[in-house]
């Protein structure tokens, strides 16, 4: 096992820490030390381990005797403990600490993201009389380091996952360079295959790629449930790439396996490293799964015949064409996307479960009564063709629709590689929000279909799976920026609305938070203030690639209007949302995203503390200019007769900063400068904070009355719904948002908690203060998890299992229901839509997780353990005043 040079642990790696009360001695006067690799250990600055290294532990004492003993204990993240014991006879003695490579538990409990890492607990004792002499308690906490993890002496056996490594002029990423020290030296995980079928068991294998550790050799064990071995045990090499290796369990009879890969040395002495568990469940041959992903599934009748679609009508609208696909003949459109369907007319009766395998992706209509959907090609090829619906198919045809792929080729078609474009704008941000193949950015892009086959269901499974996946013990809600469902040249036509309104209904969402403006509005406003988007010309051939269909579906209807219109039909309730603070790149003329009223008055926007920045995104709601401009939006939307009016301050905290003008106002009132006092001025800081919050409250009060105005005149009030950050009330003010004041004088009827990581790291995630809050007044609280974080299939280990455990978390913690933002994506047909029921129903789910392979499949570690949050996260201000990275992020030089 090769050994890192481990550089001494000077000032630049160290960073003084405020630790917990714990049983840890003195270090500056005290007869016994410890020595992690050679280091000493300081009460208030953490040690420096290695994962995939050799590491050692040290202690001395000036007070030697034969009965003198350290006794040392090890605990894995697991629980595992590794005991030891050493004589301190000679004054000192050292033992191997070992590569550390049992994994970081993750845990997530009403909001809060924990992590569980190492502890080394240590206690001199007097061997004769069992005295002891003294204790040491080190846990692991978030690494600061790039290199190495960090023991911290006094910390709590875990530690809140919001802080770690920050590059130079950077922040924290933790799905990238900020986890890599925090990240196992050793992984395994099982090959998705096992999702499918139990007996395709692929073991998946690597070391972490750092050349300090390099290669690690270790041993593969597999143990039934009492202990007995199931193999012999392999020895494999992990390397920086992942490997596997394939047992044969065709013969294992049903139940729970223990895998784990277990570093050796070079004498074939083994330590604790990574587990799973892989579970075998016995064979349902007549249960029909929707997805791999999820527990849902319909049963077959075996009183009909299942059909199979693989051949296509001779004669085809035009654009249509059956060409080759591989040993298939497919069904292809390179035509208009608005081209004639193909109709195919199966002439069956009774309930269906349809399956496509498209090409790409296209949209397809199942029974005339249906939504045009978009199918998506599986995930993996062995997942199997893709559910789309399930209907009563008696007299009912199927339409196929073509996809808007060569659109999107046109609008990027003059740049220089618009293959390579393509697959950009799929990348951006890092998010992959909508899947697309990279096949259909090799040249020629073609959307079709390779087959269909219907699946004769039973009535009494049908029931069971529409009561289980579209009413969910707990209310799930979006927050539909409807405009992305869009993206990558979705057909764009106003029936499409249907689509996503019905899809989100599907899987278990009753309530939309439909987006109705941000800077811009999305619906025909007669405001003098207020313009549609999009606010200036696009320019599709270089920039904004999706907005295209953005402004057609503008165009062509009320996208406020119609969903109302169609609200009942879906058997949804519909919330107007309005992003109260988004205003985007307002001192750029040709910005399509920035209103000309945003643009026409720059002496609104907000500066940093001290006025050295102008942030031209966001404006002041000192201003009364500022606040009548929103609440004459809310007052146009709440008069369309929406289900609520929700007020979206995660759309961009802080509501206020540092303008000039209000700084002078303050002063003037006040006499005290608020740019020269922070937090820790205490008093002087909260009355500053409270004051400029009062300006948003007097908008909710405003609000208030003008919609009870409404009500006078057209007999309904329409409830105000509050979307913030769910970072507690003090920061919550620090961002001009006095939530507790909207609670305890019910100037809302709702509220909604996001969890938006706009504290700089330093805020609580806790959501228990809310719902204790809002339990006293009879507000309804929903808690949140991300939905692009659970929809996307491009993050490097993607886990699907954070959000889960995330909105489990959140339900145990008191929470009426999840917000889902950005759910509009589930309205596509994908696998991974059908966890979405599962966010409201915490018992199946939790089920579900210990019965099925879904951990085994994407087990959470640090590079994915933060998916969930929402995906404008990381920096925001501090109570400081400033734009500051995330706390621990400046190294004390």
């Amino acid at each position: 096992m090769r050994k890192p040079h481990i550089p001494t642990y000077s000032q630049t790696h160290t960073l003084r820490l405020r630790a917990k009360p714990a049983l840890v001695d003195s270090m500056n006067h005290k007869p016994h030390r410890l020595f992690i690799n050679d280091v000493p250990v300081e009460t208030d600055s953490p040690s420096r381990f290695f994962p995939g290294c050799s590491n050692t532990l040290r202690v001395e004492t000036d007070r030697p005797s034969a009965e003198t003993l350290a006794r040392v204990e090890l605990i894995a993240p697991d629980g595992r403990t590794r005991p030891g014991c050493l004589s301190l006879a000679g004054g000192s003695a050292k033992t191997g600490l070992g590569l550390f490579c049992v994994p970081a538990q993750y845990e997530y409990e009403a909001g809060i993201m924990y992590r569980r890492g190492y502890r080394l607990r240590v206690s001199i004792e007097d061997g004769s009389s069992g005295a002891i002499l003294a204790r040491y308690a080190l846990a692991a906490v978030c690494s600061r380091d790039p290199d190495a993890e960090w023991l911290m002496p006094g910390a709590a056996e875990r530690c809140v996952y919001n802080d770690g490594y920050i590059p130079e002029n950077g922040t924290w990423d933790p799905f990238s360079v900020s986890a890599a020290a925090m990240e196992p030296p050793l992984q395994i995980r099982l090959d998705a295959a096992v999702l499918v079928d139990r007996n395709r068991v692929a073991i998946q294998f690597r070391g972490r790629p750092d050349p300090a550790v390099g290669a690690l050799p270790a041993r593969l064990q597999i143990r039934d449930a009492g202990g007995n071995d199931m193999i012999e045990p392999a020895r494999l090499t992990a390397g920086a790439e992942w490997d596997e290796w394939r047992p044969d369990v065709a013969d294992w009879p049903e139940g729970t396996y223990t895998i784990e890969l277990r570093p050796t040395d070079k004498d074939g002495v083994s330590e604790d490293g990574p587990r799973l568990f892989y579970r075998r469940e016995a064979d349902d041959p007549p249960r029909i799964r929707v997805s791999p992903f999820a527990p849902f599934s319909l049963r077959r009748d075996e009183t009909r015949a299942e059909v199979e679609i693989t051949s296509w009508p001779d004669s085809l609208p035009e654009g249509w064409e059956a060409g080759s696909f591989g040993d298939e003949t497919a069904l292809f459109c390179q035509g208009d996307p608005h081209a004639a369907p193909v109709t195919l007319d199966p002439k069956l009766e009774g309930p269906y479960a349809v399956f496509i395998r498209p090409v790409n992706t296209i949209h397809v209509r199942v029974g005339r009564n249906d939504v045009v959907r978009r199918v998506h090609e599986p995930e993996r090829d062995d997942f199997g063709d893709m559910f789309t619906h399930v209907a009563d198919m008696t007299g009912q045809t199927i339409d196929l629709y073509p996809d808007d792929l060569n659109r999107l080729i046109d609008a990027i078609g003059d740049v220089e590689n618009p293959e390579q474009a393509i697959l950009d704008l799929y990348e951006k941000d890092g998010t992959r929000s909508v899947p697309f193949s990279r096949e259909a950015a090799r040249g020629e892009i073609r959307s079709g279909i390779r087959r269909i086959r219907l699946i004769p269901v039973t009535e009494a499974s049908l029931r069971e799976f529409h009561e289980a996946t579209w009413n969910p013990p707990f209310e799930l809600r979006a927050v539909d920026d409807w405009w992305c469902y869009f993206l990558l040249g979705h057909r764009a036509d106003p029936e499409q609305l249907d689509t996503i309104m019905r899809g989100q209904r599907e899987v278990g969402i009753r309530v939309l938070n439909w987006a109705v403006g941000r800077s811009w509005v999305q619906y025909p406003s007669r405001l003098p203030d207020a313009k549609m988007f999009p606010c200036a010309p696009i320019d599709h051939a270089k920039k904004n690639h999706h907005s295209n269909a953005h402004e057609r579906i503008l165009r062509s209807c009320d996208a406020l209007g119609y969903p109302l219109e169609r609200r009942k039909q879906h058997g949804i309730r519909l919330q107007g949302w309005l992003a109260m603070n988004r205003h985007y790149q307002a001192r750029t003329p040709d910005s399509a995203s920035s209103s000309p009223w945003v643009k026409a008055h720059p002496e609104y926007y907000q500066f940093r503390k001290g006025g050295i920045s102008e942030d031209y995104n966001r404006v002041e709601f000192y201003f009364p200019e500022v606040r009548r401009e929103r609440l004459d939006i809310l007052e146009e939307v709440a008069a369309y007769g929406p289900d609520g009016i929700v007020l979206g301050c995660c759309r961009q905290p802080p509501m206020c900063a540092y303008n000039p003008t209000m700084v002078e106002a303050y002063k003037a009132e006040t006499g005290i400068d608020p740019s020269t006092i922070d937090i820790e001025d205490g008093r002087p800081y909260l009355d500053w904070i409270q004051w400029r919050a009062d300006f948003l409250t007097d908008l909710v009060r405003a609000l208030n009355e003008r919609l009870t105005a409404l009500k006078a005149k057209n007999g309904k009030r329409v409830p105000i719904v509050a979307r913030v950050p769910d970072v507690g009330f003090l920061w919550n003010l620090a961002q001009g948002i006095d939530v507790k004041t909207w609670i305890t004088e019910e100037l809302i009827d709702e509220l909604q908690l996001d969890p938006l990581e706009c504290a700089a790291g330093h805020a609580s995630h806790d959501v228990r203060p809310y719902a204790a809050l809002c339990r006293a007044h009879g507000i309804p609280v929903f808690g949140g998890v991300n939905g692009t974080t659970g929809a996307n299939r491009g993050w490097v280990d993607h886990t699907p299992v954070a959000g889960l455990r995330r909105a489990i978390g959140l339900l145990r913690a008191g929470m009426d229901g999840i917000e889902i933002y950005e759910a509009e994506l589930f309205a596509h047909c994908h696998e991974r839509r059908w966890l979405i029921p599962l966010w409201g129903d915490p018992d199946r789910a939790e089920r579900w997780l210990t019965k099925s392979n879904l951990e085994a499949v994407y087990p959470v570690t640090a590079r994915n353990a933060a998916l969930g949050h929402d995906n404008h996260w990381f920096g925001g201000e501090t109570m400081h005043g400033a734009r500051e990275m995330p706390r621990g992020s400046k190294r004390a030089l």
